[in-house]
């Protein structure tokens, strides 16, 4: 086990030694809070895609990740693209789509 002391910078961002980005080829962590209190970073293999044709896009996690992680990394891609608040409302006016569909489709059923 290899221990290094790291410094976090101006809004908290956090350098990980050139050694370790090399090693791991991902600019993607997970950063976990155990129950005795130590904080466990590691690295998550994500890849990009994107059809440039049809204008969709995603991440894929070869290695899979739990789902807790996922819906965590979205949520700060969100607020990291849209703002806090914006993406809240974005998640919240989603959500209210989501329900009056799901009335439709009961509706239909009857």
């Amino acid at each position: 086990m290899v221990l290094r002391t790291l410094k976090s910078w101006g809004k908290g961002a956090v350098t990980l030694p050139k050694r370790w980005r090399e090693k791991y080829e991902t600019d993607h962590y997970i950063a976990r809070e155990m129950a005795n209190g130590d904080l466990v970073i590691s690295p998550i293999e994500v890849e990009y895609r994107e059809d440039k044709k049809s204008g969709s896009f995603g991440l894929h996690f070869p290695k899979g990740i739990p789902m807790e992680q996922f819906v965590r990394i979205m949520d700060e891609l969100g607020e990291k693209d849209f703002g806090k608040e914006k993406y809240r409302a974005m998640l919240k006016e989603a959500e209210k789509e989501r329900m009056e569909a799901y009335k439709k489709s009961k509706k239909r059923k009857r």
